[in-house]
């Protein structure tokens, strides 16, 4: 019994090393970033759109005026096992969040490689404003 209660721990540690953890943080506008393993999530009670037709600019839109929505900062902290996520992995995280709240454009994306800083490994990430079209 012990040793089947110890194989079974040992292949869920094994598992749950090979898996990432995503971080969300969906805010109002202009309000602060609070670090958390958890996030926050925020309802528009606008109607969720198509990820894929979530556009992202990495720059301001000038030609379109629009209202933003929300804030959304996305970090993943990876394991062992699991890769180190891309651009267009983080790209798509915000999409699907930017969709949830019925945005049409995530404007001044930026996006955050792992580095070294104040003595800590940074976490990879992405960040933006949500914006709706008038």
């Amino acid at each position: 019994m012990t040793t089947s209660r110890f194989t079974v721990l040992a292949l869920a540690a094994v598992l749950a090393s090979g898996c990432a953890t995503w971080s969300t943080d969906v805010r109002s506008p202009g309000e602060k970033r609070v670090p958390s393993i958890f996030g926050r999530s925020l309802k528009t009670g606008r109607t969720p759109t198509d990820p894929a037709k979530v556009a992202l600019v990495e720059g301001d839109v000038k030609d379109k005026p629009y209202d933003a929505i929300a804030d959304i900062s996305i970090a993943v902290r990876n394991t062992t096992f699991y890769p180190v996520p891309t651009h267009e992995m983080l790209a798509q995280r915000l999409r699907e969040e930017a969709a949830k709240l019925g945005a049409d454009a995530v404007v001044n994306v930026h996006y955050d490689d792992k580095k070294l800083a104040g003595g800590r490994l940074t976490p990879p990430g992405a960040s933006g404003r949500a914006v709706v079209y008038k």
